[in-house]
C-alpha cells in the first residue's frame, strides 16, 4: 500500500514539474505576441501619420512653387474664351510702348540681372535662337496686373514694354525665343532681329 501511495505522489510531482515548464512556456509565448502586436501597431500608428503628414505638406510646397496662388486670372493654351482673350488683348495692349527706344532699358542699364540662373544643359534644349514658340501657345498668369508666361519649365516676367512698332497680334503671329545676352535674359521676335525685350526669370 505504501509502495503504490510513493508511487502515485511521485507521478503527482512529476506530472506537476512537467505542467509547470509548459504553462510558463505558454504564457511567455502569449506574451510575445501580444509585445508583437503592440509593435506593430505602433509602427503603423507612424507610418500613418508620416503619410497624413506628407499629403498635407504636398500641396504647401505646390503652392509654393507656381505664383497661381496670388493670381488674378490665367490663360492655358487652347482654353481661352471669347471674354478672356479680350481681357488677353487688352493686357498686351497695356504693356505696348508709346517710344521704345527711350522706355526700353537693358539688363546692364537696370545694374544687372539679379535673378535665377537657367542650368546650361536645360538652356541648350529649350532655349536660344533655334527654339521658337508663340506667347499665346503658353500658359500665362497675370498677378498684380502683371504677365508670367510658363516656358521651357520656367515661368518668366516681360519687364520691358513690347515695341509699339509690332503688329498688334504679334504675340499670336510671331516666332519668339528667349537668349541670355549681356549678363540677362531677354525675349526676342525672330520677325525684328535686335530688339530684345527685358524678362526675369522666376524659376520653375
Amino acid at each position: 500500500m505504501r509502495i503504490a501511495r510513493t508511487i502515485g505522489t511521485t507521478g503527482l510531482f512529476l506530472l506537476l514539474g512537467l505542467a509547470v515548464p509548459a504553462v510558463a512556456h505558454q504564457n511567455q509565448q502569449e506574451k510575445s505576441q501580444k509585445q508583437a502586436k503592440r509593435g506593430n501597431a505602433k509602427k503603423q500608428g507612424q507610418q500613418r501619420g508620416r503619410t497624413e503628414h506628407q499629403q498635407r505638406q504636398q500641396p504647401q510646397r505646390q503652392q509654393q512653387r507656381q505664383p497661381q496662388r496670388q493670381r488674378q486670372y490665367a490663360y492655358r493654351p487652347g482654353q481661352r474664351t471669347p471674354e478672356q482673350r479680350r481681357q488677353e488683348q487688352g493686357a498686351w495692349q497695356r504693356d505696348r510702348a508709346r517710344d521704345w527706344q527711350r522706355e526700353h532699358r537693358t539688363w546692364q542699364q537696370r545694374g544687372g540681372y539679379r535673378g535665377y540662373r537657367i542650368p546650361e544643359n536645360r538652356y541648350r534644349i529649350y532655349f536660344g535662337p533655334r527654339h521658337f514658340f508663340r506667347m499665346n501657345a503658353l500658359r500665362v498668369v497675370y498677378i498684380g496686373g502683371r504677365r508670367r508666361f510658363w516656358y521651357g519649365g520656367y515661368w518668366f516676367g516681360l519687364v520691358d514694354p513690347w515695341p509699339q512698332y509690332w503688329a498688334a497680334d504679334w504675340y499670336a503671329m510671331d516666332e519668339m525665343y528667349i537668349i541670355y545676352y549681356g549678363g540677362g535674359y531677354y525675349l526676342c521676335n525672330q520677325r525684328y532681329p535686335g530688339i530684345r525685350i527685358a524678362i526675369v526669370f522666376y524659376g520653375g
